[in-house]
């Protein structure tokens, strides 16, 4: 052991001696000594305020962590666990599945229910507009002279007639021309031809109604008539209603299977149903009843609309429904504004009016046309074209004779005359008066009594 230990010291030695001689030589290259060096006391530490500039050092003492964090390096540290498929869902019971079934039929019957309303609400909506424009119309007719034209006699605008090839079915027709009857029990019955006015012809009213007709033995053809109507259930469909047994009109009481002949008329503005006691039955191309009677005629049109003389009473087209004549006479002479009407009096004198073509009749005393005057009777009215258009009038009860002209307005002449052809040699001076009267007084004619 000693022996041993004085091995390791005498290894050691002259390592240690030569460090020592190594210190020493560096001392002396210094100039002094190692321990000599002076080192001052610095004295308490002075506190020195933080570079707002540099960013706070994170504090590591432990008061400083929080529990999120804590929370936040527990869950960084924990391995990622692997997603859990989601729980099959459980199946519906029967009962589950009848409620529900029963709730989306509930909601389909709802939706088919509102569209039901909201399509028979506008189906009346668009008859109540219909009949208000139509009332509309009328009133300014009556309120307005209209200059009119003689109704075309051999026009076939705004007709459509066909001739089938072979005679056709209730259902052949449905299926040829888009035809839904809303009764088609009707199978026996074949049809070889077809009238209806053209939709969106010169008629205002819309194209509701059709004709169909079928030989018969002998030559004759019976008529059938069918309106189409907005299908309420199915908006995108219409019905086409068979209607023999019913009534044309509440004013008639003639019933549809009743027609022996159908016309159109002006143009497709009216149609003429002959019947088979006689009469003649006037509708308008929407199957609104417009009069009847023996003897028809087509006086003259307008852009909207035609008169009709039925009886010794005129009517207008465009009249609302259930709308009495504009005019009643024993004859009627008709013009370009005006119309001379001849009636008789209780003990059969005649006597007549002059009227505008809205019923207006025209009163000399007060130069106005009204439906209230006093003087719209004249014992002698008469039209006359020399040189001009003008009549000469004499009032009911009075000895003297006036001359009217119209210039798109009426204007009443300047003097009385005893006799016609006093009246008649007066004209062209008359006519001046009138034409100078007219350019520089035109609030001189004869104005609209609107009340």
């Amino acid at each position: 052991m000693k022996k041993a230990l004085i091995l390791l010291l005498a290894a050691v030695f002259p390592t240690l001696l030569c460090a020592q001689s190594a210190l020493q030589q560096l001392e002396q290259m210094a100039g002094q000594s190692i321990h000599d060096v002076y080192v001052p006391d610095p004295g308490d530490p002075v506190p020195v305020d933080p570079d707002p500039e540099e960013e706070p050092q994170q504090s590591t003492h432990l008061k400083d962590y929080t529990p999120a964090q804590e929370q936040e390096e527990e869950t960084t540290a924990q391995p990622a666990q692997s997603a859990q498929p989601a729980p099959e869902p459980k199946p519906k019971t029967a009962q589950e599945l009848w409620e529900e079934e029963l709730q989306q039929q509930r909601e389909r019957e709802r939706e088919y229910n509102q569209k039901y309303v909201d399509a028979q609400n506008k189906y009346y909506e668009d008859i109540k507009e219909h009949e208000a424009y139509a009332k509309e119309r009328y009133e300014r007719l009556k309120n307005e002279r209209p200059t009119v034209r003689a109704v075309p006699q051999f026009s076939s605008s705004g007709e459509r007639n066909f001739q089938f090839d072979h005679p056709m079915s209730a259902h052949e027709l449905k299926y040829s021309y888009d035809i839904v009857l809303e009764n088609e029990n009707d199978t026996l019955y074949h049809a070889d031809m077809m009238r209806f006015v053209e939709p969106g012809g010169n008629a205002l009213q819309p194209s509701t109604v059709r004709f169909l007709g079928t030989r018969m033995p002998g030559g004759r053809v019976e008529w059938r008539m069918f309106e189409e109507r907005p299908n309420i259930r199915d908006p995108h469909r219409t019905l086409t209603i068979y209607r023999e047994e019913e009534k044309l009109s509440t004013e008639s009481r003639i019933k549809a299977k009743d027609i022996w002949d159908v016309k159109m008329a002006a143009e497709g503005r009216v149609m003429i149903l002959e019947m088979k006691n006689g009469n003649n039955v006037v509708i308008r191309p929407n199957g609104d009843f417009l009069c009847e009677g023996r003897h028809i005629s087509f006086p003259a049109m307008m852009s909207e609309g035609v008169f009709v003389e039925c009886d010794g009473k005129l009517y207008s087209s465009i009249a609302p429904r259930y709308t009495g004549p504009l005019i009643e006479g024993d004859h009627f002479e008709y013009y370009n504004k005006t119309i001379i009407v001849q009636n008789h009096d209780a003990n059969n004198e005649p006597y007549y009016r002059l009227t505008t073509y809205g019923g207006k009749s025209y009163d000399i005393k007060k130069h106005q046309w009204t439906d209230r005057g006093e003087q719209t009777r004249y014992s002698y009215l008469s039209h006359f074209s020399n040189d001009g258009d003008y009549y000469v009038v004499k009032p009911q009860g009075k000895n003297y004779y006036e001359i009217l002209a119209d210039c798109g307005t009426l204007f009443k002449g300047k003097k009385k005359y005893k006799t016609i052809e006093e009246a008649h040699a007066a004209w062209q001076k008359e006519k001046a008066y009138i034409i100078d009267t007219w350019r520089r007084h035109p609030e001189k004619c004869a104005k609209i009594d609107k009340r």
